[in-house]
């Protein structure tokens, strides 16, 4: 209500608001942050530690409701902006992307490119960056991943276990493996 109330006062096309966290909504939440065109700010790790059969999630949530957690295709669904981050854990990116792959709700899990896609140009997107960071374009920034493996080439349920080669921020090597 309070971010309806913001827009109605301080009307703006670009706001991108945001919501932090954004996990457990039903459909008619679903349906309120695409009309009011708010962001859903998730944080895929958390599926891979928490969910699943006695799980965290189920034990506080109860198995109704786990099944409303992080509906990662239902929002993609609905056209909404889903920005993908990892939190304080220290978990990196890619344990974020088998987790959003292989969510234990069949219905909510997305496919590689749209999961990268919401850890790249759609964070950028949520924080104003996308002219600058996202993708890989001239005159943005060189932040670049390169990977042991092929992430298109294996299966879904093996993507954890790829690891990082090197890691490129701004045109610069901050980590190689070799």
């Amino acid at each position: 209500n309070i971010i309806e109330r913001i827009l109605r006062e301080s009307p703006r096309r670009d706001h991108r608001h945001r919501i932090e966290h954004c996990e457990v909504m039903t459909t008619n939440q679903i349906e309120r942050l695409r009309q009011l065109g708010i962001i859903a700010s998730m944080q895929p790790n958390f599926v891979g530690e928490w969910s699943g059969p006695g799980g965290m999630y189920e034990a506080r949530l109860g198995a109704e409701r786990l099944r409303m957690n992080n509906p990662y295709r239902a929002l993609l669904d609905e056209g909404i902006h889903v920005a993908f981050g990892s939190d304080c854990m220290p978990f990196n990116p890619i344990y974020g992307l088998w987790s959003a792959l292989n969510h234990p709700v069949k219905e909510s899990r997305i496919g590689l490119v749209e999961a990268v896609r919401c850890y790249t140009l759609e964070a950028a997107y949520a924080s104003f960056m996308e002219d600058l960071t996202g993708s890989i374009e001239p005159g943005k920034l060189a932040d670049i991943v390169i990977l042991d493996e092929d992430l298109t080439s294996i299966m879904p349920d093996r993507v954890r276990d790829v690891k990082v080669r090197m890691t490129i921020v701004n045109g610069k090597i901050l980590y190689s493996k070799d």
